[in-house]
């Protein structure tokens, strides 16, 4: 029993670092691709208009909260 208890305790220990120390990480988005396209073996430029976008969403489900969400995000947006 108390092997059971110590392995919990650890579980629990590592989830609440690994939760901790993800908190700490942000994506930082470049103003400019160009410096990284320079860099890179392969460069691939994807648009999207307003026509696509809504062919998109359509796949999006509406009872999922985050996909209604994505929907009304997208129906204000004319390309990307």
């Amino acid at each position: 029993m108390k092997r059971i208890v110590l392995w919990c305790t650890i579980l629990i220990l590592l989830i609440l670092a690994c939760v901790a120390t993800s908190g700490a990480q942000s994506l930082i988005v470049p103003e400019s691709w160009d410096k990284l396209a320079a860099k890179a073996d392969e460069v691939v430029n994807v648009k999207l208009d307003r026509k696509m976008l809504r062919f998109a969403s359509k796949f999006m489900d509406d009872d999922d909260k985050d996909d209604a969400q994505g929907k009304q995000l997208i129906s204000k947006l004319n390309g990307i």
